[in-house]
């Protein structure tokens, strides 16, 4: 049994980089993982948000893969009609024990 069964945490900016790591090492001690990201494309330009649901798909399979529950939310969190949005389907999906922001808005240029 991992430290962390039947918690569940949402990680924001969680298909990629920190936040995915971050994901994975939460998964791996026992956590159900609501991923959030834009699943931004690797061909966007590092200031673009090109969404890309393929990349959060392959997010929540991967956590899925070492046993655990998780579900994938597409959010802009720049947007706060998108983040009311991935709140409900926090809530939906269970209680949330633990919230970790890895996705940094950047500023309009």
């Amino acid at each position: 049994m991992g430290e962390l069964d039947g918690k569940v945490a949402l990680i924001t900016g969680g298909a990629h980089g920190f936040g995915r790591a971050l994901a994975l090492c939460l998964a791996g001690a026992g956590a159900d993982i609501v991923v959030v990201d834009t699943g931004r494309s690797r061909a966007a330009d590092k200031l673009a948000v090109a969404p890309n649901q393929e990349q959060l798909d392959r997010m929540v399979q991967e956590i899925q893969a070492v046993g655990r529950r998780a579900i994938g939310v597409q959010t802009d969190v720049r947007r706060s009609e998108e983040c009311q949005r991935m709140a409900a389907a926090a809530r939906a999906s269970r209680a949330t024990d633990s919230f970790a922001t890895t996705a940094l808005p950047r500023p309009a240029m």
